[in-house]
C-alpha cells in the first residue's frame, strides 16, 4: 500500500483555503473523503451543490514560473467526471505565491500530456501521466 504523505499541517492548509474561497463565494464546503478525486464539495447556503474542487496550496510557486500548471491526469479525470455525474463545474484552486486562484476545467478541454511528476520522495508512484493547465486559464478567487 502507498504511504500517506499528507500531514496535519497540509489539511489545514487546505481548510484555510477552503475557508477564503467560501468568504469570497458565499458558499459552505463539505469535505470529500480522504484519497478521493474531490478535495470539497461546495454549496450556497439553502441551495444545491454548485461545484466540487480540487485545492492546490503551493505558496512558494510564482505564477509566472511556468506557463501552465502540472498535475496528475488521474486526479483531473476522476475529479471532472465526478463533476460530470453530478452536473456541476470542476474546479482547480491553487494557492499561488501571489494570490489564490482558480480554473474551470471543462470537458473538452485538450491539455498538454507527459510523464511527471515530483521526485523529491524517492516514491516512483508519484512519478504518472500529467496535464498541464495553462496559467492563461486561472482567475483570481
Amino acid at each position: 500500500m502507498r504511504p500517506l504523505y499528507e500531514t496535519q499541517a497540509d489539511r489545514d492548509g487546505e481548510r484555510e483555503i477552503v475557508l477564503q474561497v467560501c468568504g469570497a463565494w458565499d458558499c459552505v464546503a463539505e469535505k470529500g473523503r480522504q484519497l478521493g478525486f474531490v478535495d470539497y464539495y461546495l454549496y450556497k447556503p439553502k441551495t444545491n451543490l454548485i461545484a466540487v474542487i480540487e485545492i492546490k496550496n503551493r505558496k512558494t510557486l510564482s505564477l509566472n514560473k511556468f506557463p501552465a500548471y502540472m498535475i496528475s491526469k488521474k486526479k483531473i479525470t476522476n475529479g471532472l467526471s465526478i463533476a460530470n455525474e453530478l452536473a456541476v463545474p470542476y474546479l482547480l484552486i491553487v494557492n499561488f505565491a501571489e494570490s489564490l486562484m482558480f480554473a474551470e476545467i471543462k470537458k473538452g478541454h485538450k491539455f498538454r500530456e507527459a510523464i511527471g511528476g515530483r521526485k523529491d520522495r524517492n516514491d516512483p508512484s508519484d512519478i504518472e501521466e500529467v496535464v498541464f493547465i495553462p496559467i492563461s486559464l486561472f482567475r483570481p478567487i
